[in-house]
């Protein structure tokens, strides 16, 4: 099973998480082809390059807007808003979100948080210590044309990303559209995002949910998350850190911030991607690591302001590998243990997708699975099932290798009437194999062998040589098996009683 383990000691952003991805190995070219099928051409340009924090190396993602989404914004505080000069503090920008709010006149008004962004502009933020004015009169902004969650599910719709990445890029920005609603007080559908539902947004959000894709996680663990600290100013003022909107997606989140440290680190859009992966916080499992990425933010800390992540494999049976780790795991029924010798099977992972017909003509299956064999199914087979309204139904299930995905796909859909398909990915213990070939009184069959380590484990004759023989003998095709089986279990003992070295 592969496992996301987050470590969020400077925060979380949406650009931090997908350089964190790049960084663990997830190609840019990848990353570029997932984002085209997103109807945006045109609207922007990715930046990605190397940088350094404190001496660690980590990698900077960033979206720069083209065209009719380019940003202005304000290059200062206006003076009113000011507390005094030595407690203002200014940052630009990391993750691009706006806070919406609907005043009496039902018009939707926006304010920026402080987010560390690598645009050309940037976006100053005070940090008050003393009293705040009651009159900030901020500079207008502007980022782009305003979206709702209608059109951002269209836009979603529109592409030719996978169901997976949709439906989890739509979730996340339902997640932050819930958050909006909340802080003011209106429907999460009426909601119009500005810069939320601007193109950088959406590529942030989209991105996350490509490297979930692309590394295929199925579990998440997380530290508890740095939020940063002091107040910021936007549109309607100051206000604390962390903003209304990144609060409420953070209930329920172990949360904590330095005290050397009053910056935003943890931005709405980065809570938002969190909140959708609901990550464990509780300490993880043993884990062996397969990638490590650094995601790096804008500005210089005292700290290494980065999102570091691991990709890794969780271990089922930490019992074998507690003694030689250290491990004390009393508790869980797992103190002391011997130390166990590697299993003599081998693992991987397999794609299992199903669906359950019952419009279907039946002679139409037949051909449905020697298409999806011939394009590489591990497996494929139908289980009768009793669907909605009673009606009689099968269940179609096949097993594939992961990157085999799109190609067994489509050929399930088109060779079908399903309107959906479940995917999930399994892990899958294998024995080697091997092909033996003995003889019978009728001719010679080829036995499949299954072995753990040098052992036998299983054999079994092939089939299609046994029903070959039978029908030249005219014999039952049992009879030919009988014989083939017992002819490999004599060869297997024969060579396991000949002594090492002889031939």
């Amino acid at each position: 099973m592969n496992v996301l383990y987050l470590e969020c000691f400077a925060g979380i952003s949406g650009n931090m998480l997908t350089g964190a991805f790049l960084d663990a190995g997830m190609p840019m070219d990848h990353l570029k082809a997932e984002l085209a099928k997103l109807p945006l051409a045109g609207e922007y340009e990715l930046v990605c390059r190397p940088v350094t924090k404190l001496g660690i190396s980590a990698t900077y993602f960033d979206v720069v807007l083209t065209g009719h989404e380019a940003s202005t914004v304000p290059t200062e505080i206006p003076a009113a808003a000011q507390p005094g000069p030595a407690e203002v503090h200014s940052h630009a920008h990391e993750d691009k979100h706006e806070h919406k709010h609907e005043d009496e006149h039902k018009q939707v008004h926006s304010h920026v948080y402080g987010q560390e962004q690598d645009h050309d502009h940037s976006h100053t933020h005070g940090h008050a210590h003393g009293d705040v004015p009651e009159k900030a009169a901020p500079a207008p902004h502007s980022h782009g044309a305003h979206r709702g969650l209608r059109e951002i599910r269209q836009i979603l719709n529109d592409s030719t990303l996978s169901p997976f990445v949709k439906a989890k890029a739509e979730a996340i920005f339902v997640k932050l559209a819930g958050a909006e609603a909340k802080v003011h007080q209106c429907d999460v559908e009426t909601v119009h995002f500005h810069e939320v539902g601007a193109v950088d947004a959406i590529i942030d959000i989209v991105a996350a949910a490509v490297g979930l894709e692309y590394f295929q996680i199925e579990k998440i663990w997380s530290t508890p998350v740095n939020t940063g600290k002091g107040m910021v100013f936007c549109a309607h003022g100051w206000m604390l850190i962390p903003a209304p909107a990144t609060a409420r997606l953070l209930q329920g989140v172990p949360i904590f911030h330095r005290e050397d440290i009053e910056k935003e680190l943890t931005t709405p859009t980065g809570a938002a991607i969190l909140a959708e992966m609901a990550p464990d916080f509780h300490k993880p499992p043993v884990l062996i690591a397969k990638s490590i990425g650094y995601g790096a933010g804008t500005m210089d800390l005292p700290i290494p302001n980065t999102l570091r992540i691991t990709i890794a494999e969780a271990v089922e049976d930490a019992v074998a590998l507690s003694p030689l780790c250290g491990i004390r795991t009393e508790g869980r029924g797992l103190y002391a243990a011997p130390a166990q010798s590697p299993r003599p099977w081998s693992r991987d992972r397999v794609l299992q997708v199903e669906t359950a017909i019952d419009d279907m003509q039946p002679e139409w299956y037949a051909l449905l699975l020697d298409r999806l064999f011939a394009a590489g199914a591990l497996d494929a087979y139908l289980t009768p099932i009793q669907m909605k309204k009673n009606r009689p139904g099968q269940q179609l299930t096949c097993l594939m290798p992961p990157e085999k995905k799109d190609e067994m796909l489509q050929i399930i859909f088109e060779n079908t009437t399903a309107l959906g398909l479940r995917l999930s990915y399994l892990d899958r213990a294998i024995l080697k194999r091997s092909w033996k070939t003995i003889e019978t009184p009728w001719g010679p069959v080829r036995i499949k062998l299954g072995l753990a380590g040098d052992k036998v484990i299983n054999q079994a004759p092939e089939y299609e040589d046994c029903a070959a023989l039978a029908r030249t003998h005219d014999l039952p095709v049992k009879t030919v098996y009988i014989a083939a089986l017992a002819a490999g279990a004599a060869a297997m003992d024969m060579e396991n009683r000949q002594p090492e070295g002889e031939e």
